[in-house]
Protein backbone atom coordinates (compact mmCIF):
# COMPACT_ATOMS: atom_id res chain seq x y z
CA UNK A 1 0.00 0.00 0.00
CA UNK A 2 1.42 3.80 -1.21
CA UNK A 3 1.16 6.23 1.51
CA UNK A 4 1.44 9.80 1.30
CA UNK A 5 1.34 12.67 3.86
CA UNK A 6 -0.40 16.36 3.12
CA UNK A 7 0.29 19.89 5.13
CA UNK A 8 -1.25 22.50 4.65
CA UNK A 9 1.01 25.75 5.28
CA UNK A 10 -0.39 29.57 4.15
CA UNK A 11 0.64 31.82 7.20
CA UNK A 12 1.02 34.52 6.73
CA UNK A 13 3.88 35.32 9.37
CA UNK A 14 6.50 32.59 10.19
CA UNK A 15 7.12 31.35 13.73
CA UNK A 16 9.62 28.83 15.12
CA UNK A 17 6.95 26.77 15.76
CA UNK A 18 6.10 26.21 12.32
CA UNK A 19 9.42 25.10 11.21
CA UNK A 20 9.88 22.65 14.13
CA UNK A 21 6.81 21.34 13.52
CA UNK A 22 7.64 21.04 9.64
CA UNK A 23 11.08 19.32 10.85
CA UNK A 24 9.99 16.93 13.06
CA UNK A 25 6.94 16.08 10.36
CA UNK A 26 9.60 15.51 7.87
CA UNK A 27 11.67 13.24 10.09
CA UNK A 28 8.90 11.23 10.98
CA UNK A 29 7.42 10.51 7.50
CA UNK A 30 11.08 10.17 5.80
CA UNK A 31 11.89 7.12 8.44
CA UNK A 32 8.51 5.63 7.49
CA UNK A 33 9.14 6.22 3.70
CA UNK A 34 6.49 8.75 3.43
CA UNK A 35 6.52 11.35 1.32
CA UNK A 36 5.47 14.85 2.77
CA UNK A 37 3.39 17.27 0.90
CA UNK A 38 3.41 21.14 1.49
CA UNK A 39 0.82 22.84 0.19
CA UNK A 40 1.58 26.61 -0.03
CA UNK A 41 0.02 29.58 -1.87
CA UNK A 42 2.44 28.72 -4.75
CA UNK A 43 0.38 25.65 -5.02
CA UNK A 44 -2.32 26.24 -7.67
CA UNK A 45 -5.45 25.53 -6.05
CA UNK A 46 -4.74 26.99 -3.04
CA UNK A 47 -3.99 30.21 -5.03
CA UNK A 48 -7.26 30.18 -6.81
CA UNK A 49 -8.90 30.26 -2.94
CA UNK A 50 -7.06 32.99 -2.02
CA UNK A 51 -6.68 35.20 -5.36
CA UNK A 52 -10.77 35.08 -5.75
CA UNK A 53 -11.03 36.66 -1.69
CA UNK A 54 -11.70 40.56 -0.92
CA UNK A 55 -10.24 40.67 2.15
CA UNK A 56 -11.07 44.38 2.74
CA UNK A 57 -14.14 43.04 2.40
CA UNK A 58 -14.50 39.99 4.93
CA UNK A 59 -18.01 39.15 3.87
CA UNK A 60 -16.62 38.75 0.25
CA UNK A 61 -14.09 36.14 1.10
CA UNK A 62 -13.55 32.19 2.58
CA UNK A 63 -11.80 31.33 5.82
CA UNK A 64 -7.89 30.12 5.18
CA UNK A 65 -9.01 27.34 6.66
CA UNK A 66 -10.70 26.03 3.53
CA UNK A 67 -8.15 25.64 1.90
CA UNK A 68 -6.83 22.79 4.43
CA UNK A 69 -9.86 20.48 1.83
CA UNK A 70 -7.12 20.99 -1.07
CA UNK A 71 -5.32 18.18 0.32
CA UNK A 72 -7.93 16.04 -0.62
CA UNK A 73 -7.21 16.71 -4.37
CA UNK A 74 -4.04 16.29 -4.11
CA UNK A 75 -3.87 12.61 -2.47
CA UNK A 76 -5.94 11.73 -5.27
CA UNK A 77 -3.49 13.07 -7.58
CA UNK A 78 -0.44 10.87 -6.01
CA UNK A 79 -2.10 7.78 -7.22
CA UNK A 80 -1.32 6.59 -3.81
CA UNK A 81 -3.81 4.14 -1.46
CA UNK A 82 -4.06 6.58 1.89
CA UNK A 83 -3.29 10.07 2.62
CA UNK A 84 -2.38 11.51 5.90
CA UNK A 85 -3.74 15.22 6.11
CA UNK A 86 -1.92 16.24 9.01
CA UNK A 87 -2.04 20.02 10.69
CA UNK A 88 0.91 22.36 10.84
CA UNK A 89 0.30 22.23 14.83
CA UNK A 90 -0.05 18.31 15.49
CA UNK A 91 3.11 16.99 16.70
CA UNK A 92 4.96 13.58 16.30
CA UNK A 93 5.23 12.05 19.52
CA UNK A 94 5.54 8.17 19.26
CA UNK A 95 4.58 6.68 22.27
CA UNK A 96 6.59 3.71 22.92
CA UNK A 97 3.21 1.20 22.22
CA UNK A 98 2.68 2.89 19.01
CA UNK A 99 1.85 0.82 15.86
CA UNK A 100 3.20 1.51 12.91
CA UNK A 101 1.13 3.67 10.42
CA UNK A 102 0.87 0.53 7.96
CA UNK A 103 -1.01 -1.25 10.12
CA UNK A 104 -4.23 1.38 9.46
CA UNK A 105 -4.04 0.35 5.92
CA UNK A 106 -7.35 -1.36 6.43
CA UNK A 107 -10.37 -0.12 4.35
CA UNK A 108 -11.01 2.08 7.25
CA UNK A 109 -10.66 5.93 7.50
CA UNK A 110 -9.28 7.59 10.82
CA UNK A 111 -11.02 11.19 11.56
CA UNK A 112 -11.46 12.13 15.22
CA UNK A 113 -15.43 13.03 15.39
CA UNK A 114 -18.42 13.51 17.32
CA UNK A 115 -21.93 12.14 16.20
CA UNK A 116 -24.84 14.50 17.50
CA UNK A 117 -28.21 12.49 17.55
CA UNK A 118 -31.32 14.28 16.67
CA UNK A 119 -32.36 14.01 20.46
CA UNK A 120 -29.17 15.26 21.90
CA UNK A 121 -28.56 18.19 19.10
CA UNK A 122 -32.54 19.41 20.59
CA UNK A 123 -31.24 19.38 24.14
CA UNK A 124 -28.43 21.63 22.97
CA UNK A 125 -30.45 24.13 20.50
CA UNK A 126 -33.06 24.74 23.83
CA UNK A 127 -30.16 26.34 25.14
CA UNK A 128 -29.68 30.13 25.08
CA UNK A 129 -27.19 31.01 22.20
CA UNK A 130 -24.51 32.04 24.85
CA UNK A 131 -24.70 29.21 26.27
CA UNK A 132 -24.25 26.52 23.19
CA UNK A 133 -20.78 25.16 22.78
CA UNK A 134 -18.56 27.78 20.34
CA UNK A 135 -18.71 24.78 17.53
CA UNK A 136 -22.01 23.65 17.72
CA UNK A 137 -22.87 27.40 17.53
CA UNK A 138 -20.89 27.80 14.25
CA UNK A 139 -22.11 24.45 12.90
CA UNK A 140 -26.08 25.38 13.78
CA UNK A 141 -25.66 28.52 11.21
CA UNK A 142 -23.46 26.71 8.77
CA UNK A 143 -25.25 23.39 8.50
CA UNK A 144 -28.90 25.96 8.19
CA UNK A 145 -27.14 27.72 5.52
CA UNK A 146 -26.07 24.17 3.68
CA UNK A 147 -29.57 22.36 4.15
CA UNK A 148 -31.49 25.36 2.41
CA UNK A 149 -29.16 25.54 -0.05
CA UNK A 150 -28.81 21.47 -0.83
CA UNK A 151 -32.76 21.61 -0.20
CA UNK A 152 -32.24 18.57 2.23
CA UNK A 153 -31.26 17.91 5.74
CA UNK A 154 -28.89 16.28 7.60
CA UNK A 155 -29.45 12.51 7.87
CA UNK A 156 -26.49 12.55 10.52
CA UNK A 157 -24.63 14.75 12.42
CA UNK A 158 -21.20 14.30 12.45
CA UNK A 159 -18.73 16.74 13.33
CA UNK A 160 -15.07 16.18 12.17
CA UNK A 161 -11.76 17.78 13.39
CA UNK A 162 -9.48 17.55 10.40
CA UNK A 163 -5.94 18.30 12.44
CA UNK A 164 -5.26 14.59 11.84
CA UNK A 165 -6.77 11.97 9.91
CA UNK A 166 -5.98 9.12 7.94
CA UNK A 167 -8.12 8.58 4.88
CA UNK A 168 -8.20 5.92 1.92
CA UNK A 169 -8.59 6.54 -1.75
CA UNK A 170 -12.12 5.30 -1.44
CA UNK A 171 -13.29 7.94 0.81
CA UNK A 172 -11.40 11.00 -0.76
CA UNK A 173 -13.17 10.29 -3.78
CA UNK A 174 -16.57 9.77 -2.44
CA UNK A 175 -16.13 13.58 -0.68
CA UNK A 176 -14.87 14.73 -3.61
CA UNK A 177 -17.59 13.82 -5.62
CA UNK A 178 -20.00 14.64 -3.25
CA UNK A 179 -18.66 18.20 -3.26
CA UNK A 180 -19.04 18.22 -7.09
CA UNK A 181 -22.31 16.76 -7.12
CA UNK A 182 -24.05 19.49 -4.51
CA UNK A 183 -22.30 22.59 -5.79
CA UNK A 184 -19.25 23.61 -4.11
CA UNK A 185 -16.77 22.02 -5.54
CA UNK A 186 -13.56 24.14 -3.75
CA UNK A 187 -11.35 23.95 -7.21
CA UNK A 188 -14.31 24.98 -9.71
CA UNK A 189 -15.28 28.47 -10.21
CA UNK A 190 -19.11 27.72 -9.78
CA UNK A 191 -18.15 25.84 -6.36
CA UNK A 192 -15.95 28.54 -5.53
CA UNK A 193 -18.79 31.48 -6.22
CA UNK A 194 -21.17 29.40 -4.54
CA UNK A 195 -19.06 28.92 -1.29
CA UNK A 196 -18.62 32.56 -1.04
CA UNK A 197 -22.37 33.56 -1.14
CA UNK A 198 -23.26 30.59 1.66
CA UNK A 199 -20.44 32.58 3.58
CA UNK A 200 -22.41 35.55 3.42
CA UNK A 201 -25.58 33.68 3.69
CA UNK A 202 -23.86 32.48 6.99
CA UNK A 203 -22.76 35.41 8.57
CA UNK A 204 -26.87 37.34 9.32
CA UNK A 205 -27.56 33.93 10.81
CA UNK A 206 -24.52 34.74 13.44
CA UNK A 207 -25.92 38.21 13.54
CA UNK A 208 -29.42 37.59 14.56
CA UNK A 209 -27.77 35.57 17.45
CA UNK A 210 -25.86 37.70 18.97
CA UNK A 211 -22.84 37.24 16.69
CA UNK A 212 -21.98 40.49 15.13
CA UNK A 213 -18.02 40.53 14.52
CA UNK A 214 -18.06 36.63 13.12
CA UNK A 215 -16.51 36.22 9.62
CA UNK A 216 -14.34 33.68 7.79
CA UNK A 217 -16.80 30.91 8.87
CA UNK A 218 -16.84 28.25 6.40
CA UNK A 219 -13.96 25.45 7.05
CA UNK A 220 -12.91 22.48 5.33
CA UNK A 221 -14.72 20.55 8.27
CA UNK A 222 -17.89 22.14 7.54
CA UNK A 223 -17.81 21.03 3.61
CA UNK A 224 -16.48 17.52 4.90
CA UNK A 225 -19.63 17.20 7.46
CA UNK A 226 -21.80 17.97 4.18
CA UNK A 227 -20.35 15.64 2.02
CA UNK A 228 -21.26 13.18 4.68
CA UNK A 229 -23.64 13.93 6.83
CA UNK A 230 -25.93 14.50 3.89
CA UNK A 231 -26.05 10.68 2.57
CA UNK A 232 -28.70 8.26 4.10
CA UNK A 233 -28.45 6.72 7.23
CA UNK A 234 -27.73 3.60 5.44
CA UNK A 235 -25.17 4.54 3.62
CA UNK A 236 -21.72 1.79 3.63
CA UNK A 237 -19.46 5.34 4.35
CA UNK A 238 -20.38 5.63 7.96
CA UNK A 239 -19.41 2.10 9.09
CA UNK A 240 -15.64 2.89 7.98
CA UNK A 241 -15.53 5.99 9.89
CA UNK A 242 -13.00 5.20 13.18
CA UNK A 243 -12.05 7.67 15.96
CA UNK A 244 -8.12 8.62 14.94
CA UNK A 245 -7.62 9.48 18.72
CA UNK A 246 -8.10 5.85 20.22
CA UNK A 247 -4.86 4.92 18.75
CA UNK A 248 -3.20 7.34 16.19
CA UNK A 249 -3.65 10.85 17.23
CA UNK A 250 -4.87 12.21 20.70
CA UNK A 251 -5.80 15.68 21.05
CA UNK A 252 -4.95 18.69 23.42
CA UNK A 253 -8.24 18.82 25.37
CA UNK A 254 -7.62 15.44 26.49
CA UNK A 255 -4.37 16.94 28.79
CA UNK A 256 -6.10 20.99 29.38
CA UNK A 257 -6.29 22.36 32.86
CA UNK A 258 -9.09 24.59 33.76
CA UNK A 259 -10.37 24.00 29.73
CA UNK A 260 -7.66 26.70 29.01
CA UNK A 261 -5.82 25.72 25.71
CA UNK A 262 -2.72 27.41 26.78
CA UNK A 263 -2.57 25.02 30.35
CA UNK A 264 -2.16 21.82 29.36
CA UNK A 265 -0.55 18.99 31.46
CA UNK A 266 2.49 17.41 29.75
CA UNK A 267 2.54 15.27 32.81
CA UNK A 268 0.13 12.95 31.56
CA UNK A 269 1.26 13.11 27.93
CA UNK A 270 3.20 9.99 28.84
CA UNK A 271 -0.42 7.99 29.31
CA UNK A 272 -0.82 8.48 25.12
CA UNK A 273 1.17 5.12 24.43
CA UNK A 274 -0.56 4.04 21.71
CA UNK A 275 -0.37 7.25 19.92
CA UNK A 276 2.11 8.57 17.24
CA UNK A 277 0.63 11.93 17.04
CA UNK A 278 -0.58 14.87 19.01
CA UNK A 279 -2.95 17.77 17.95
CA UNK A 280 -3.29 21.16 19.25
CA UNK A 281 -6.55 22.57 19.52
CA UNK A 282 -7.41 26.15 19.65
CA UNK A 283 -3.73 27.07 20.80
CA UNK A 284 -3.56 30.29 18.86
CA UNK A 285 -0.80 31.65 20.93
CA UNK A 286 2.56 31.95 18.98
CA UNK A 287 4.77 32.19 21.81
CA UNK A 288 3.54 29.28 23.86
CA UNK A 289 4.06 26.97 20.60
CA UNK A 290 7.22 27.96 20.38
CA UNK A 291 8.46 26.68 23.59
CA UNK A 292 6.23 23.54 22.69
CA UNK A 293 7.99 22.34 20.05
CA UNK A 294 11.20 23.62 20.65
CA UNK A 295 11.06 21.05 23.57
CA UNK A 296 9.95 18.64 21.10
CA UNK A 297 12.95 18.93 19.05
Amino acid sequence: MKISAYVLNTMPKTYQWHLDSLSGQYRYFAKEGIKLNVLDDKNYRVKALIDCCDYKMPKHTLNPMLRKIIRFYDFLDSGDDYGVMIDLDTMIIEGKSSKNIREFCDGNIYINHNTLEYENRKKWMALPWVQQPWSERTRLCIHQTFTDFVKTDYPKDYFFNTGFSFLSREFCEFVVQRLEDLGVSPVTKSGIKNLINLNKDTLPRFEMMGWENAHFTIHDEHLLELAINTVPNTHEIYKKIKRSDKELCCESYQIRRNNDPRDLNFGTLSKFTKHTFFHFIACKDDSVMDNIFRINQ
